[in-house]
């Protein structure tokens, strides 16, 4: 029994796994299930099937260097999607403490505390001593 479950570990620690493309894929593969409920067609779970059988064929790959090639690329894809929500979901927060204008000379974003009418703001990016004016709430 011992070497049974020796054999089966070393025969999983030998394969890819689990990463983001995975969770992304077994999560689209749940919600085409759910759709399938409300809809009841034949083609739907056969999709579903098929991009489960995807998933877990990633998981079970041996090929490392391919599947790490194409969760990078997802996470790429995903970083690009990701970035400005998160950059105007952050202006958002920082809108009731700080005024936010630009560079005059670079165009960068510059952050100045609402707390004074006039702030001099030095530009992180090219040294740039900017005034900036609190804005009225």
């Amino acid at each position: 029994m011992k070497k049974k479950i020796s054999r089966y570990l070393r025969l999983v620690s030998q394969r890819y796994g689990t990463d983001e493309l995975y969770f992304f894929l077994f999560g689209i593969t749940v919600c085409i299930l759910l759709l399938n409920l409300a809809l009841d067609s034949f083609f739907i779970p056969v999709i579903a099937i098929a991009l489960f059988t995807y998933t877990v064929y990633r998981a079970l790959s041996l090929d490392f260097k391919r599947r790490k090639k194409e969760n990078e690329g997802y996470l790429r894809i995903v970083g690009k999607i990701k970035a400005p929500v998160l950059r105007q979901i952050n202006t958002y927060k920082l809108k009731d403490t700080y005024t936010i204008s630009k560079c005059k000379k670079c165009s960068a974003v510059i952050y100045a505390p609402k707390e004074n009418k006039v702030t001099r703001v030095t530009c992180s990016r090219c040294g740039t001593e900017n005034t900036v004016r609190a804005k009225k709430k």
